[in-house]
């Protein structure tokens, strides 16, 4: 049977003062010591990533589906400005039957062109 070694603790360390570690990555030590990630943690380099801390990964994961979401809603806001510009200026907002293309607006909204808009 294997025996589980426990880590030395942190404070039985001696290290002059440039040596010393920040509480983040004593904590991050920590969880890497205490846990066993599992197998779907990224790996970078073959090191855990966010040195093996799944809130810092979480934090990450939460981030970018944020990111996301405020993106398309620009995108859609974006694409409906321009629509009801070109609707305010008289000019056509769907091609004609027969076309595939748009024909280019001239019409102005406060001075300005739809398509200067965005």
């Amino acid at each position: 049977s294997e025996t589980k070694s426990t880590p030395r603790p942190l404070t039985s360390m001696t290290l002059d003062e440039s040596e010393i570690p920040t509480p983040q990555v004593i904590l991050a030590a920590q969880i890497a010591q205490e846990q066993e990630l599992p197998s779907w943690f990224p790996r970078c380099r073959g090191k855990p990533c966010y040195e093996g801390n799944p809130e810092a990964f979480g934090f990450v994961i939460d981030s970018m589906g944020r990111g996301v979401s405020f993106i398309a809603a620009g995108a859609f806001l974006g694409a409906t400005i321009l629509r009801l510009a070109k609707l305010d200026a008289g000019c056509e907002v769907d091609p004609p039957p027969g076309e595939t293309k748009v024909p280019e607006c001239n019409g102005r909204v406060y001075g300005i062109r739809p398509s200067s808009l965005l």
